[in-house]
């Protein structure tokens, strides 16, 4: 879900972020991964610049765990037409199904987010 989106930057379809002009941007993403087995291990999230891994961030939870949070931000140089895009990855011990929860039980308050914005330099 798209909560608001000045100038049209976000596409829903590709699930891309394309600042639009030439400059800086922050880009932030934060994941909720969820396993009811308790067998989470070796979670990443990465950021891609126009198809290629520019960052990733990686977290090795100390022995399987339930429920395991990840944020990560950055801030990069583009031109106009330069695209982001986020990934995750999750493995289990077990080899089962993860979930990443789109809200927090009934309060809908929303786990997962992928945000930029601009930078005044």
């Amino acid at each position: 879900t798209e909560f608001f989106d000045v100038g049209g930057v976000y596409n829903n379809s590709t699930y891309r972020y394309t600042p639009g002009y030439i400059g800086k941007s922050y880009i932030s993403v934060g994941v909720g991964f969820y396993d009811a087995s308790t067998h989470l291990q070796d979670v990443i999230l990465y950021i891609y610049k126009n198809g290629s891994q520019l960052t990733g961030m990686k977290d090795n939870p100390s022995g399987d765990a339930t429920q395991v949070w990840m944020t990560h931000n950055i801030i990069v140089d583009h031109d106009a037409d330069d695209y982001y895009e986020i990934y995750a990855r999750c493995n289990t011990s077990n080899g089962g199904a993860i979930e990443t929860p789109v809200t927090s039980g009934t309060t809908n308050t929303s786990w997962n987010y992928f945000y930029g914005f601009k930078l005044i330099t």
